[in-house]
């Protein structure tokens, strides 16, 4: 057997180029300019990119860290968006849940190679309520021995009523993980749990059973003989939660008095998508490299912030101590007005701002047409909107592998044919008209969009004046708040398309994303071929395999332009305080285990 981290496969880090979210908050940079500005003209020469998925080095790095860590202080960072689910299977879109909860394995923030979620592979994790892990020779089974002295959070601890303590401060035990595991895939008898936008099923495909022998022992069977999926396995992370959770009401089940499991913090207090509180849990089970109880900050606080200006002034003033990537709206001018030396920046390569063109139950007939869609990226001049908004390349390869596959240690350009390539990159209004007109539309024709008032509104603005050109007329429609975004995005019967970002996903997202009954199509798309595909990833046993799989999907999901592209890839930035310490870049895009991570930092005792 093999004991621990496995042999690295770079089949655990194969991301779609083109798997896609739609999102409905901060990814993106502010809109800088109004809709009546003129299109946008030809492309400027850029300065070097940050490679993507690297942190790039900041102007104004903090000194190197000096003295023992400090107890107590608050973390304050601002925050895009909160969802009324504290469900612990609910962790993977939903950030703030690993706050509280904790997983078999983590993200090692401080060893991992990988410093963007989507490229995670087994050499990034490190054992969390996993003490220590056996694989068999035939990577049927995995066996794992929990790490003891794990309790439960006990909430009272922390003066929060004990009705609402649902699990009472009681030790963890092997038959609480094989619940966990058992209720999202209804496995045992256990009642299958759905959570919106997660794809569990399709995320632990290779799981068939899980047996709990004694307390301290979880055993997995897999219905595989190959390390690919055992790893594939291991790398997604679903948070432990007990049976006392599903005794709950939905009502009760959507209450943040009620959130409870054994991570860093417990959240004490939550003003509806304004702020949420999170306290030390005094019983937490980790401790640092030298023996000492974590976590070492007091308070955590996710405060969302309306506008830029009050985000820079409170980041200024020092009420917010981080604008952490991947929820920052900050564009460089207004990063600039930042005072030099009292902060970090990293810098990471982010998604294209796209139109997510729905084909739900009542779709525009114009958008069922390949060719339609087709012509609308024609008609599109990607190159001058992204070098208006300063998202330029310094090469031709560099635009294409942003575009395509960024950041992927897999990616071979010659996966995809030059034809596909240009059919995104090329700006040819004239041959637009024409398909048009071959596919009946010589006039045109109308539909609907809707953005998140956050998102880089201005790039859609010129991309509707791109298409204006050839007698499309797209109506932007811009939606002041997530649930807004979220109802119209999730109806099948309403026709308008929506925001998605477009770039890479994680092998545990695939099936969610691509698949046409995944919970993240949000195209809505019904291709056998597409979902045949998907399969063939799922099911490789070689890493050569999975990569001709992953390619070939790709491929065939960019043929179909479901996605219409109106700039390349944007950049997103952390803005971290110099009041804050023990952090590394890695721990940045808090896409997983985001508690461990925060659990090891802390803030100057005058802060």
């Amino acid at each position: 057997t093999m004991t621990g981290t496995l042999t690295r496969l770079t089949a655990l880090g194969l991301a779609l180029g083109l798997a896609v979210a739609l999102v409905s908050c901060g990814t993106s940079r502010a809109a800088a300019a109004s809709a009546g500005d003129a299109a946008p003209a030809a492309s400027a020469p850029a300065g070097d990119a940050a490679p993507a998925g690297d942190a790039a080095p900041a102007e104004n790095p903090v000194p190197v860290e000096e003295g023992a860590p400090v107890y107590g202080g608050t973390f304050t960072t601002y925050w895009s968006e909160y969802y009324n689910e504290y469900d612990a299977s609910a962790n993977d879109n939903r950030n703030f849940v690993d706050l509280y909860c904790n997983s078999l394995w983590a993200l090692d923030a401080v060893n991992a190679d990988s410093t963007l979620c989507e490229t995670l592979t087994v050499d990034d994790l490190k054992g969390s309520l996993a003490e220590s892990w056996n694989i068999s020779d035939d990577f049927s089974t995995i066996t794992v021995t929990l790490r003891s002295g794990v309790n439960f959070a006990d909430k009272t601890a922390v003066g929060i009523d004990a009705q609402y303590d649902v699990y009472g401060g009681r030790a963890l035990v092997a038959s609480d993980v094989k619940y966990s595991y058992d209720r999202v895939l209804g496995l045992d008898g256990v009642a299958k749990v759905t959570m919106d936008q997660t794809d569990w099923p399709g995320s632990l495909y290779m799981l068939d059973s899980v047996e709990a022998p004694d307390d301290s022992t979880v055993v997995f069977h897999l219905n595989t003989d190959n390390e690919v999926q055992a790893n594939n396995f291991m790398c997604v992370m679903l948070n432990i939660c007990g049976p006392e959770w599903d005794t709950l009401s939905d009502e009760q089940k959507s209450d943040y008095h009620y959130a409870g499991g054994t991570g860093a913090f417990i959240l004490t207090d939550y003003v509806n998508d304004n702020t949420m509180t999170f306290v030390a849990n005094p019983n937490y089970w980790e401790k640092d490299a030298d023996g000492n109880q974590l976590p070492y900050l007091g308070t955590v606080k996710l405060v969302h912030v309306a506008d830029t200006s009050t985000m820079l002034s409170q980041f200024i003033s020092g009420q917010l101590d981080a604008l952490l990537a991947n929820n920052v709206l900050i564009d460089a001018d207004q990063a600039s007005t930042l005072p030099a030396g009292t902060y970090t920046a990293y810098t990471y390569s982010n998604d294209c701002p796209a139109v997510c063109i729905k084909l739900g139950d009542n779709p525009v007939p114009a958008l069922t047409d390949v060719n339609v869609r087709a012509a609308m990226q024609l008609a599109i001049d990607s190159d001058a909107i992204s070098a208006f908004q300063g998202y330029t390349y310094p090469t031709e390869e560099d635009k294409n592998v942003s575009l395509f596959y960024k950041g992927l240690s897999f990616s071979d350009p010659s996966a995809l044919s030059d034809e596909l390539v240009a059919s995104y990159t090329t700006y040819d209004p004239d041959l637009a008209k024409q398909m048009l007109k071959d596919a009946g539309y010589e006039n045109g024709f109308e539909f609907d969009v809707y953005l998140f008032q956050a998102q880089p509104i201005q790039s859609f603005q010129l991309a509707a004046e791109y298409l204006a050109a050839v007698g499309i007329t797209m109506n932007i429609h811009v939606c002041n708040t997530p649930p807004e975004m979220t109802a119209h995005g999730a109806d099948r019967t309403d026709p308008a398309s929506m925001f998605g970002s477009v770039g890479t996903s994680r092998v545990s997202s695939i099936s969610a994303v691509i698949r046409s009954d995944g919970p993240m199509n949000n195209v809505f798309q019904d291709n056998p071929e597409i979902d045949e595909l998907c399969d063939a990833f799922a099911n490789a046993t070689t890493v050569d395999e999975q990569q001709a799989a992953a390619n070939a999907l790709n491929a065939a999901y960019l043929a179909q332009h479901y996605y219409l592209i109106t700039s390349y890839a944007q950049e997103w930035n952390s803005y971290i305080s110099n009041r804050v310490h023990g952090f590394t870049g890695a721990r940045w895009t808090l896409c997983y285990n985001c508690g461990e991570i925060i659990a090891n930092m802390w803030v100057d005792a005058d802060a």
